[in-house]
């Protein structure tokens, strides 16, 4: 059984997530009446973008940037969230 502390610090995580997420529909719902779908994904894709890149190199780390490992981080890109955040914006 987790410690009552770690418990409490799992739900505040997923209650923090949960409006993270629910916040990023909204967002979308609100900014698709302004603005062309292709340019809110494009913008929302490239501040991820520049977070994480940001994230990486804080922590030291960086990205193996051979061909073969662009062509892998393109084709989960397009598929994991270039066509997912497109249909979701067409669908609001």
């Amino acid at each position: 059984m987790p410690a009552e502390g770690a418990s409490l610090r799992a739900i505040g995580l997923l209650l923090l997530l949960s409006v993270i997420w629910a916040s990023a529909f909204t967002l979308i719902r609100v900014t698709v009446v302004e603005i062309p779908t292709a340019t809110m994904v494009a913008g929302r894709l490239a501040f991820a973008g520049l977070f994480l890149f940001v994230v990486l190199r804080w922590s030291g780390k960086s990205l193996p940037l051979d061909r073969e490992n662009l062509v892998v981080f393109a084709l989960l890109g397009v598929t994991g969230n270039v066509i997912q955040f497109t249909l979701i914006a067409v669908g609001e």
